[in-house]
């Protein structure tokens, strides 16, 4: 799975929104019983190398970038100081 940020700009400028991204694949991978077995970070994008013992790829590929959003405005996700 591979998700780019329009027009290549940045959506994992900080730590903390790294740190959204991966909570968000940790309920995806418990949601739709994902097993991941890697997966990289990079500034505008991520990639993620997976198997879905179900066919729900499409569904979880939805559930994602919205969770990730919303765990990036959740203050209790936010890093403090």
């Amino acid at each position: 799975m591979i998700n780019r940020g329009n027009f290549q700009h940045p959506v994992f400028a900080s730590a903390g929104a790294t740190r959204a991204f991966e909570k968000a694949l940790e309920e995806a991978c418990q949601r739709y019983r994902w097993r991941v077995h890697a997966y990289v970070v990079l500034s505008n994008h991520f990639h993620v190398a997976l198997e879905t013992p179900e066919p729900n790829l499409v569904d979880g590929m939805h559930w994602l970038p919205e969770s990730i959003n919303n765990k990036q405005r959740d203050p209790v996700d936010r890093p403090h100081g």
